[in-house]
């Protein structure tokens, strides 16, 4: 088997240069872009499934990161702006909007290895690069320049480190080779945790690595996410477990701090009722995600793909309230669905909620203290009440 065709950064390179050669010209509809990243396993070590997928996952975002160029660069050149090599992969990235993403196996032709690949389906739209308010944060973007650095050497290093351990036919040799790889995928594995997350709501956030704690008798991985408007220059500091073995987490509290200011606040809605179902595509979701690549947690449980159900539109706001059909759950002893909503409105873009419908008194109960103290929702607003009406036929349907 040519293992070298199986080689990352050569299909990215390939994928690229067909994509330029044939750039199309921009206009200013929303640009669909599709990519794949591909990463082959069993051609050396045992290595870890998440971290293998994430890989895939890398490779595929820089491949959708490159195309997405071509539009950034021609919004910089009419706002009379030049951006570096390293500046345009980084506002690349975050120009992004992922509508689907797909990590499947493949077995390689040799029927020995397999090949994970990850397809990326996203949107550009050209009319909403915001280049100022991102390159407001120089030290932001500097950041996440040298991140993407580190993660291409470690790519590189780890493609020739497994390329040298299939062709080594001495034994003290391939164990030399072998640590190397465990080496790598551990630096791998904390330089993606290190990258941060970029919300639709101008929020960025990010796990502190030198917080984790994993107690695995319990089943608990205690953290600090530090997260800051990126408009407002708010900062908050907010400290989370995660209960592994029931797909659930608890927040311990949040202090906002204000810019330029020491003293912090204690943040609206930081402090968990308990324990709270993690709800697919959010924030909890993307930290559990990463801390599980992290940690090489492969066999825990977690959520089904979601699939959204429209249920009530506001007109006089554009909003519109969706409910995850894929993940919920009936509480008969107590009149309770446990379920997951998701907001979605223009200038704000999606959020999602968890909520605990109690169905026998058609009131909304909140998972969060808000300032101190916990207000069950007994005047449910017009949205509230289509998602009651919606949970309590599928309580008694179910």
């Amino acid at each position: 088997m040519d293992k070298k065709s199986y080689v990352v950064a050569g299909v990215v390179f390939i994928n690229a240069l067909a994509f330029f050669l044939s750039a199309p010209s921009v206009d200013a509809a929303p640009q669909n872009i599709e990519a794949t990243g591909e990463y082959l396993i069993g051609d050396g070590p045992d290595e870890n499934i998440n971290t293998a997928k994430e890989r895939a996952r890398t490779e595929a975002m820089r491949t959708a990161a490159e195309k997405a160029g071509v539009y950034v660069e021609s919004y910089s050149k009419t706002k009379g702006q030049t951006l570096t090599a390293d500046d345009m992969r980084v506002v690349s990235a975050q120009v992004l909007s992922i509508q689907k993403e797909e990590i499947l196996p493949k077995i390689a032709s040799d029927q020995k290895h397999i090949i994970w690949i990850c397809t990326i389906q996203a949107t550009v739209d050209p009319d909403n690069i915001n280049l100022e308010k991102i390159m407001e944060d120089k030290k932001a973007v500097e950041r996440a320049a040298i991140l993407e650095k580190r993660i291409i050497e470690l790519q590189n290093e780890n493609n020739q480190l497994k390329k040298q351990y299939s062709d080594s036919q001495k034994t003290i040799e391939k164990e030399t080779l072998k640590k190397k790889i465990k080496e790598n995928e551990t630096s791998f594995r904390k330089v993606i945790l290190m990258q941060p997350f970029y919300g639709s709501n101008s929020w960025r956030s990010g796990i502190d690595a030198d917080s984790i704690q994993y107690d695995k008798n319990a089943g608990i991985i205690s953290f600090t996410t530090s997260s800051i408007n990126e408009v407002s220059g708010v900062k908050c500091v907010s400290g989370m477990k995660i209960y592994v073995c029931e797909n659930k987490i608890f927040r311990t509290g949040a202090m906002g701090y204000l810019p330029g200011h020491t003293e912090g606040f204690a943040y609206k809605g930081g402090k968990s009722v308990g324990l709270e179902p993690i709800a697919p595509e959010s924030y909890a979701e993307k930290y559990q995600k990463r801390l599980y690549q992290y940690l090489g947690i492969t066999d825990a449980p977690v959520n089904k793909s979601p699939t959204w159900e429209f249920i009530f539109g506001d007109r006089s706001r554009g909003y519109n309230y969706y409910i995850d059909i894929n993940n919920i759950r009936c509480d008969k002893a107590n009149g309770f669905v446990y379920a997951f909503g998701k907001t979605s409105a223009p200038q704000y873009g999606d959020s999602v909620n968890t909520f605990l419908f109690d169905v026998e008194n058609m009131i909304v109960r909140p998972f969060m203290v808000e300032n101190g103290k916990f207000y069950p929702e007994s005047r449910p607003t017009d949205a509230d009440m289509a998602y009651l009406i919606w949970a309590r036929n599928y309580y008694h349907e179910h």
